[in-house]
């Protein structure tokens, strides 16, 4: 049913910014949006845990510090990187700027803790993100 909400609804409104429509579940709640928030919620550097990964063309996976002010639909800004790919170095598949760059939408939020341990890797919150066509501000 979510391929076909997202298939027709992409074929409705035939606009290239357009994302579609999308279902999510949250528990035992079915969510449907066809469009995402319009804040972008800016990821700080320092708010990360390991490195941002690319787990397929234009998708990444990331995990923060335990969160609950993001959800399935935010977009969200990756902080700016130091790092600059050559145009040899770039993937095939996609032409990226730089590591995990630019902003994205919220996919798939995990949110894991070990309330016997200490350590801030043991309270994350896992999140996967589309990359979208909005550019890192200046």
């Amino acid at each position: 049913m979510a391929e076909y909400l997202f298939g027709a609804s992409k074929s409705i409104i035939n606009k290239p910014d357009y994302q579609g429509a999308q279902v999510t579940m949250d528990g035992n709640t079915i969510n449907v949006t066809d469009k995402p928030n319009t804040a972008v919620k800016q990821i700080a550097f320092n708010g990360l845990i390991g490195q941002p990964t690319w787990i397929e063309p234009l998708t990444i996976a990331f995990k923060c510090a335990m969160r609950a002010d993001i959800t399935i639909g935010d977009r969200v800004m990756m902080p700016k990187t130091l790092i600059n790919n050559t145009q040899q170095a770039q993937s095939s598949l996609i032409n990226q700027k730089a590591a995990q760059q630019g902003a994205f939408i919220v996919t798939s939020v995990h949110h894991i803790g070990s309330f016997r341990q200490l350590d801030a890797y043991s309270w994350v919150t896992e999140f996967s993100a589309v990359a979208t066509n909005v550019q890192p501000a200046s």
